[in-house]
């Protein structure tokens, strides 16, 4: 199997993955949740899926270590000066549908909080290995 995109997609189909890739990385960013990549990749076939992980990839300098690479991961305390209580609300407004500035930008800090709870929670065990 070729890895080369240009010999299964046409030009609008590579333009289209590559805009996915785009929309996906600043997902993984904080500017989205689970379920914008659900919606986002919900009618993409394995090649397209593929397509999709090499435009990411493409997208990554190949001069830097991995550990450049995730240091936004590492990043210190991404509250900003957002109480827990404040980011509560936030989440709150958001969920009921208020898209202003304020209420978006506490949204997104919220959700980059629950990612990486979520990546340090302990492991109970019990995932499903694929």
């Amino acid at each position: 199997m070729t890895t080369d995109p240009n010999d299964r997609f046409t030009p609008a189909e590579l333009a289209d993955l590559d805009s996915r890739a785009v929309q996906l990385v600043a997902i993984a960013h904080g500017e989205g949740s689970a379920g914008d990549v659900a919606r986002l990749t919900a009618n993409l076939d394995r090649q397209q899926l593929i397509g999709l992980a090499i435009s990411c990839a493409a997208m990554v300098d190949p001069d830097k270590s991995v550990a450049e690479l995730l240091a936004w991961m590492n990043a210190d305390d991404p509250r900003q000066g957002w109480t827990d209580e404040e980011l509560r609300r936030a989440h709150a407004r958001y969920t009921r549908g208020v898209r202003d500035e304020h209420t978006v930008q506490g949204e997104r800090i919220y959700q980059r909080i629950s990612k990486r709870r979520q990546r340090t929670a302990p492991s109970t065990g019990l995932e499903v290995v694929a």
